[in-house]
């Protein structure tokens, strides 16, 4: 095929491009602009132990703590951690429906866990985020 054969084919079949093209990006924009804008918010929690009276005892607490950041990032989602705050905020909404727009990662080699809170206002979200942490 040469290239005078593609501008044929594409002259013949020129209208439906343009209206599936213009169809495709209508679709787009309706969809876009049906949807709830969604902000999300961020908190980050430093993990640590503050026993111990020599080098090796604060780096024996710091490897401990290091194992348990993994397990203390799961119970963010959890309810046990998500219905005191959502009685503390007065949030209308149940612990699971509250879980789904929650994460919490923990960095690895690290004690750090970031919670982030997704939610269509931006200020609960920061709340929530803040009241987990």
């Amino acid at each position: 095929m040469e290239l005078r054969d593609y501008l044929h084919v594409l002259r013949k079949y020129a209208v439906l491009i343009v209206i599936t093209t213009l169809v495709g990006v209508g679709a787009a924009a309706v969809w876009s602009l049906t949807r709830t804008p969604m902000y999300n918010a961020s908190s980050t929690v430093y993990v640590s132990l503050q026993t111990g009276d020599s080098v090796a005892e604060l780096q024996q607490g710091q490897t401990f703590t290091q194992a348990r950041v993994a397990t203390y990032a799961a119970l963010a989602t959890k309810p046990v951690v998500i219905d005191p705050v959502i009685t503390e905020l007065g949030i209308d909404a149940t612990a699971a429906a509250q879980a789904e727009r929650v994460t919490a990662t923990a960095q690895t080699g690290t004690n750090l866990i970031t919670i982030s809170v997704t939610d269509p206002d931006p200020a609960q979200a920061a709340e929530i985020s803040n009241a987990i942490a």
